[in-house]
């Protein structure tokens, strides 16, 4: 239904005006940056299961090999060592040809977007093993919860998954006890705790591609419907 809203001035030289508000015009105009979003989230995903984690592992080991007899020394220091990943691409439209712009907020999208397939991943691993004996679940559960809130929580620094995957790979191996009592002990080894995170990342963020594509196909359909509907029913009533 249509809706007239009276707008009201305060000031003596501004004149009070009616505007009419058409609900379906809205609906139409959110469906639309609903789309953009799903389309923009649809690509991004996929850049990050097919290109991100490689990118991470290869800078990891080509900066090891660098290192040589530094790797111990190296794996203690604080600060970023390993490049920034190329997110150009978040700068421009996914089809030049339409004209476009990306939405104001792709970026910053991209980012969170990021940072829960890393906890979910970490959150699958996690219940995965849930009932093993395992030294390499135990290690990432201690290592994911003494970073929950300076990494997964609140408002705070983009890259936050990126730190978190860095300080993971270059943490000092440690000693977990298998079996408690009988006194025999694991050596972890974060690299592979690093690994196993970013595949199974790269299948989180292959699932939710899928779910962002099929927004526009399947989960507008229904609504597209009713909203051609109910232009009928305004053009019908007004002829």
């Amino acid at each position: 239904l249509q809706s007239i809203f009276l707008i009201q001035s305060g000031g003596l030289q501004m004149r009070d005006y009616e505007l009419d508000i058409n609900p379906a015009s809205i609906c139409t105009r959110l469906i639309s940056i609903r789309e953009q979003i799903a389309e923009e989230f649809a690509n991004d995903l996929g850049v990050l299961a097919h290109t991100m984690g490689q990118h991470t592992m290869d800078s990891y080991y080509d900066l090891m090999e660098d290192i040589g007899l530094q790797k111990t020394k190296d794996r203690n220091n604080n600060g970023r060592r390993l490049p920034p990943h190329n997110l150009v691409f978040l700068g421009y439209a996914l089809d030049p040809i339409d004209g476009f712009t990306p939405s104001p907020l792709r970026q910053h999208n991209f980012d969170l977007a990021v940072l829960l397939a890393t906890q979910e991943s970490i959150h699958r691993l996690l219940n995965k093993h849930c009932n093993d004996n395992d030294p390499h679940r135990q290690y990432l559960l201690d290592f994911y919860v003494e970073r929950l809130e300076s990494h997964f929580t609140g408002t705070q620094r983009y890259g936050r998954a990126d730190d978190f995957l860095e300080e993971l790979l270059f943490g000092p191996p440690r000693q977990v006890s298998v079996v408690q009592g009988e006194g025999t002990t694991v050596v972890v080894d974060p690299v592979r705790v690093a690994e196993w995170i970013l595949q199974e990342r790269r299948e989180v963020a292959l699932e939710w591609q899928s779910a962002c594509k099929n927004i526009p196909s399947k989960d507008h359909i229904q609504i597209k419907r009713l909203q051609l509907d109910r232009l009928m029913q305004s053009y019908n009533s007004n002829t």
